[in-house]
């Protein structure tokens, strides 16, 4: 019985050599593939967007939503973020017990849209894979403020 334990997901080339008592040797290479963990891996389950308006203009929020791969809420997790479209600048927030981070625009009056975007999520144990987000980014148009 022969075993190797892989330590993280990725592939991996492995080689196995047996040699018999009458000196006979033979071997063989392949390629293993460890998949990841899915509930030591994490990405973006949701991002919601809503606009409000008062006498100041109009702010957007995002909602962004980080689960394992299994679809369970992850909490503590930092979730990074860009706005960019009528509003501009780089987020930083930690999810809840519920998952979720939220974040506010600045202020705008004009008409247009307003784009928010995760560029990473990171939590101590945990694996983010951005090729498993259920979505990266959202858009959302807004009418001008009179």
């Amino acid at each position: 019985t022969v075993s190797k334990t892989f330590n993280s997901p990725g592939s991996f080339s492995v080689t196995l050599t047996v040699t018999v008592n009458r000196g006979g040797i033979d071997t063989e290479t392949t390629t293993i593939v460890v998949s990841p963990n899915p509930a030591q891996t994490i990405r973006v389950q949701s991002i919601g967007l809503s606009v409000a308006t008062s006498s100041r203009g109009k702010t957007v929020t995002a909602t962004v939503r980080i689960t394992d791969l299994n679809g369970v809420n992850v909490s503590s997790a930092t979730v990074n973020g860009q706005w960019s479209g009528l509003v501009s600048g780089s987020v930083s927030g930690r999810t809840g017990k519920n998952g979720t981070s939220s974040f506010t625009s600045s202020r705008f009056t004009s008409s247009g849209t307003v784009s928010f975007g995760v560029t990473g999520v990171s939590k101590a144990g945990l694996i983010y894979d951005p090729t498993r987000n259920i979505v990266t980014s959202a858009s959302i148009s807004a009418a001008r403020t009179p």
